[in-house]
């Protein structure tokens, strides 16, 4: 299979197939575009194919902002010296070096922050070769905001049971 052909066929789309639940594609589409989870597939050469609803609405980005690895860091990255360190996660792919729960913080389109925790995978079709690579993130900048106020909050109180004034 050539890079440029990783995509969902049409059939997955068309009428009388898109909602037959046999139709393994059309199930596949589905649960790609509803997964909470945030994705993003490239194909061999690092165009990036397809990128999910989740990780569209996180990001405000899509595919036309972030056609490639490249431009994909550049947006999502934009501190110079950070976005090299990541760039180095994605170079390790070919070697099929790949992250699981990697947090990594993710400036997206408005500007804000999100705290991204990544796992890579090389992406393949059983046992045949490599076709492309996924990357699935979970947005946990909630979690991480709500942690680092609950330790304030412990050591505020530490300190008042000692009687000491803040």
């Amino acid at each position: 299979m050539r890079p440029s052909s990783l995509k969902l066929s049409p059939a997955a789309s068309s009428p009388g197939r898109a909602g037959d639940p046999t139709n393994p594609e059309a199930i596949v589409r589905v649960l790609f575009e509803k997964s909470p989870l945030l994705i993003y597939i490239t194909d061999l050469e690092f165009k990036v194919v397809l990128f999910n609803r989740a990780l569209r609405e996180t990001t405000g980005y899509d595919t036309s902002d972030c056609r490639n690895v490249t431009g994909l860091l550049q947006r999502f990255y934009p501190d110079r010296g950070y976005r090299q360190l990541v760039q180095g996660i994605h170079d390790g792919w070919v070697r099929n070096e790949h992250i699981r729960d990697t947090e990594l913080i993710c400036t997206v389109k408005e500007g804000q922050q999100r705290t991204i925790s990544w796992s890579t995978s090389r992406l393949r079709v059983g046992r045949g070769p490599t076709i492309g690579y996924v990357a699935i993130g979970v947005d946990v900048t909630t979690r991480r905001n709500l942690q680092q106020w609950v330790t304030l909050f412990q050591h505020s109180l530490q300190h008042l049971e000692e009687g000491e004034v803040l």
